[in-house]
């Protein structure tokens, strides 16, 4: 059987789907280590739209780099054929992880925390707003690092860009959006992304979701009108700091969280030494 190819990448399989790509491990011509190549499908491929999306998801991809992002490396059209690659990562998605174990150690889910707002400080930098930051986006390597992934939904912070949706649609996962996104705001800022991470580092010390719901939107509802459940109701265990930081970051309000990755990535640094002493 012929090997299948797109471009100079020799495809070894297929690891992962989503809505806006398939995701093989492949390797490029005269170099030894494996990639993932996310590759647009050609039935979305023939739309203008979605030509449009991958095009921006992979350019601005490649604007970013930090140590707890999954790398993007190139990106190209082969005959048609739309694809950009990443560093291949060994690991597992935080998802999966939480749905194995239910949830996480308090310093080990404030590890994970400070990770990713690592991760969201690069993104920041580049004037971008990541837009899907929650579990299922976050991979745990085998030595323990977390790195955040997914570019679909990134966007430039400020910009009033049109999504392949209906206007005023918000996209996203609904229990990680922030309110401003829930309500399909298009001024989004970085404060946006610390809300779901709040709101990820909830689910890890917990291992149950702030807002439930039957649905999308009825998470939503609650969401733009309760304030989040002290985690420590769930968790009792948990410290009265790591409570203090999580609501803040989940603040209804983005003038009451982090006001930058940074000040967040500070936060969590202090959460992580103060654990470590009582550890």
């Amino acid at each position: 059987m012929a090997e299948e190819r797109i471009g100079p990448y020799t495809l070894e399989g297929v690891i992962g789907r989503g809505g806006m790509g398939v995701i093989y491990r492949a390797r490029r011509d005269g170099r030894e280590e494996a990639v993932a190549l996310k590759v647009l499908p050609e039935e979305l491929a023939r739309s203008r739209e979605y030509v449009k999306r991958f095009e921006r998801e992979s350019k601005l991809a490649l604007r970013v780099t930090h140590p707890n992002l999954v790398r993007a490396l190139d990106s190209g059209n082969a005959g048609g054929r739309m694809y950009y690659a990443m560093e291949l990562v060994e690991g597992m998605r935080l998802s999966d992880v939480l749905q194995a174990r239910g949830k996480l150690r308090e310093i080990a889910a404030v590890g994970v925390g400070f990770d990713v707002a690592g991760a969201l400080t690069a993104i920041e930098a580049a004037g971008l707003v990541h837009r899907d930051v929650n579990p299922g986006n976050i991979l745990v390597t085998r030595e323990g690092v977390s790195k955040l992934m997914d570019f679909g939904l990134i966007k430039p912070a400020q910009e009033d860009l049109m999504d392949v949706t209906a206007p005023d649609v918000a996209m996203g996962t609904p229990h990680t959006m922030s309110p401003e996104q829930a309500e399909g705001a298009r001024d989004l800022d970085i404060r946006s992304d610390l809300y779901s991470l709040g709101c990820t580092v909830y689910q890890a010390v917990t291992g149950q979701n702030a807002f439930e719901g039957r649905s999308p939107p009825e998470i939503i509802r609650r969401k733009l009108k309760e304030a989040p459940p002290d985690p420590r109701k769930l968790a009792p265990g948990l410290s009265e700091g790591t409570s203090r930081l999580i609501l803040k970051a989940m603040a209804r309000r983005r003038e009451d969280r982090f006001a930058s990755a940074a000040e967040m990535v500070r936060a969590l640094e202090g959460r992580v030494a103060e654990l470590g002493r009582g550890s």
